[in-house]
């Protein structure tokens, strides 16, 4: 996932946000994340709940899907793709793992450590975190990945139906809407 060169970090991060964002095309973010969300889905074990996938939930979380409105796109379908993508890896996460006590326990523990001011390390804190428990935190504090959720469906079905007749992504958008409905409702 990451090219050194002397002094360049090539990374998804730079192909998207400095090669793609300036074309205003996604092939490579979009198909990145396709492949990953088809290997995570062949994944069996299922043991340490998603500690492992943290750092693909994070690019996912804050590179591609919290910014997602903001970007500028040649095709409007590979908008939707893009969403549909990030939403997939979403529901994969919250449909793989469930939530146990001690998990909020240790969102608990970490919340009481920074009110009494006292910080944990960042290496630490990365461990500790699930991806299903930050969507859980997303959703309840509704941040981005509730936002964006919200700012899709608030348009409405009539709203959907003229996209979905007169738009070449109208198909895409329905399957974006048809996600955030499913996640939503996973979340409830």
């Amino acid at each position: 996932m990451v090219l050194q060169n002397r002094s360049k970090v090539y990374d998804m991060r730079f192909e998207l946000n400095e090669i793609e964002a300036r074309r205003e095309q996604y092939p490579s973010t979009i198909s990145f994340i396709n492949l990953l969300n088809t290997l995570i889905a062949a994944e069996k074990d299922v043991s340490d709940r998603g500690h492992r996938f943290i750092g693909i939930f994070k690019f996912i979380y804050d590179h591609v899907f919290g910014p997602f409105p903001q970007r500028a796109y040649a095709d409007p379908c590979e908008k939707w793709q893009l969403v549909i993508a990030c939403l997939k890896h979403f529901q994969m996460m919250l449909s793989m793992y469930s939530i146990r006590d001690e998990d909020i326990d240790s969102v608990v523990d970490q919340s009481q450590l920074s009110e009494a001011g006292q910080s944990t390390p960042l290496q630490m804190q990365l461990q500790m975190q699930l991806p299903l428990i930050e969507l859980m935190k997303d959703f309840m504090s509704g941040k981005t990945v509730f936002r964006n959720i919200m700012s899709i469906l608030s348009p409405g079905v009539n709203y959907l139906i003229g996209e979905r007749t007169s738009q070449i992504y109208g198909q895409l958008l329905e399957k974006v809407v048809l996600l955030s409905l499913e996640i939503e409702n996973s979340n409830f």
